[in-house]
């Protein structure tokens, strides 16, 4: 017992899965779109990361995935859900950097050079992977270490398909007629429905926390970027407060957000509003979501745009899509719909013809 030969597949799943918090909590992209400015270490907003590494993800959650597939003792469910989340590793990498180790890649000693595949044929083995990991799920069956379902298979099934959803919208435009195929069949196979959004479970202690609480223990190195908080102002959102708070100096009564990109800001901080404390410190509530059923509404309201489904229509899906942003951040009900409704008002008939994507 204090020999193995072999992994426990449940630790190696676990393991994985707790690599998803970053992700789900990214910093880097949230500066790119830029929700948020720096103001000390400059460097991220002025696109120092632009060479980043993609070693990590190899060489932790994805090698513990494929310690999973190639094993003999783990279980179809272990090895259903070690797909599901490979792809959801792989899907975020291509993404960010193209090209990718695929194909040939994780086969550890025994090939030390793979080849690099195109994002479409990465796109296209993900969907099989994804595709057939749910067909692999028995209920009569264990899975534990799973810390996203507790062992829920149908939870594992909805990610899977909710994955397909967004791969099928960055195919959209080189390859619609399969994009609308893939498209369809996810969202007809279950996707995440009102209520389901599906949260990192970060955990109160050091270990297992939200990352950003890290951050900001002893630091205030980001604050909400001029941009985001002129935005929020404008449109009267009602996510404002939920999403940054008021300056120091104002006894939390103003909102003032910091130009992006400054390199030497020079600004103190007590005239700057920070994030709100509930992402920073609540991580178990906020600050970690992996899929919405915002994003889900979205799709929708893309897909009907791009006539690939008449399932509702658009307006109808980017209002339930408002609302139920505005009501995971915290947003009332009656104010959730009521700014979701306002909202449409604004969307000109130009920008619906054209194709937008809306913040979740």
């Amino acid at each position: 017992p204090n020999n193995p030969s072999e992994a426990l597949p449940d630790l190696l799943l676990s393991s994985a899965l707790t690599s998803m918090s970053d992700v789900a909590g990214a910093v880097t992209g949230a500066l790119y779109v830029q929700y948020f400015s720096e103001t000390q270490y400059t460097e991220d907003s002025r696109y120092g990361t632009e060479q980043f590494s993609f070693d990590y993800w190899y060489s932790t959650p994805l090698y513990d995935c494929q310690a999973i597939i190639d094993s003999e003792s783990a279980t179809d469910n272990y090895k259903a859900a070690a797909r599901i989340t490979k792809a959801y590793f792989l899907h975020m990498m291509t993404d960010r950097w193209g090209m990718l180790p695929y194909s040939e890649a994780l086969q550890g000693a025994a090939n030390f050079q793979p080849a690099y595949d195109t994002q479409e044929s990465i796109y296209t083995g993900l969907i099989s992977d994804l595709t057939e990991a749910v067909t692999l799920f028995d209920a009569n069956s264990s899975l534990n270490g799973d810390i996203l379902f507790g062992g829920n298979m149908n939870g594992w099934k909805v990610m899977a398909n909710t994955i397909k959803m967004r791969i099928a919208l960055r195919m959209a435009d080189v390859d619609p007629s399969t994009a609308a195929s893939v498209f369809n069949s996810a969202y007809n196979s279950g996707v995440i429905g009102q209520g389901g959004d599906l949260h990192y479970p970060y955990l109160t202690s050091d270990a297992f926390d939200n990352p950003w609480q890290d951050r900001f223990q002893t630091r205030y190195d980001f604050v909400v970027s001029e941009l985001f908080i002129d935005h929020l102002k404008a449109t009267g959102d009602p996510r404002l407060p939920y999403m940054a708070d008021g300056t120091a100096i104002s006894n939390g009564t103003e909102y003032v957000g910091l130009e992006y990109g400054l390199e030497n800001p020079g600004i103190l901080e007590t005239l700057l509003s920070g994030i709100d404390g509930r992402i920073i410190y609540d991580g178990t509530q906020q600050g970690g979501w992996i899929a919405t059923y915002a994003e889900v509404c979205f799709a929708m309201a893309e897909a009907n745009q791009r006539g690939w489904t008449t399932v509702g229509d658009t307006l109808t899906w980017l209002k339930l899509g408002i609302q139920s942003s505005c009501e995971r951040w915290g947003v009332p009900s009656a104010s959730a719909a009521s700014f979701a409704a306002l909202s449409l008002i604004h969307i000109s008939e130009p920008t619906r013809r054209r194709g937008i994507s809306y913040a979740v």
